[in-house]
């Protein structure tokens, strides 16, 4: 998923980064451009960092159980956050 449209960076690339040390939108933006042109993608940048920068919180957002699926496996359902980007 693009989380910034202006400069082509993804959630991805925004993971990635945060492997290597990035945990701040300045820092994020510094290394991507990210937020440097309509800025509307800061917000969207903000949650997704802020759950990758709180692994403890991001599985019971993001992850959920399938309705349809008897056997109750997990299915990836993102974050109302990050749809509204």
């Amino acid at each position: 998923m693009l989380v910034c449209v202006c400069k082509r960076v993804s959630d991805r690339d925004v993971k990635s980064l945060h492997e290597q040390g990035v945990t701040s939108i300045e820092a994020l933006s510094t290394h991507t451009g990210l937020g440097s042109c309509c800025g509307r993608c800061k917000p969207c940048a903000e949650d997704l960092l802020n759950e990758l920068n709180n692994p403890t919180l991001a599985p019971t957002q993001a992850w959920g159980t399938s309705s349809t699926n008897n056997n109750s496996v997990g299915v990836w359902q993102p974050s109302s956050n990050l749809i509204s980007c």
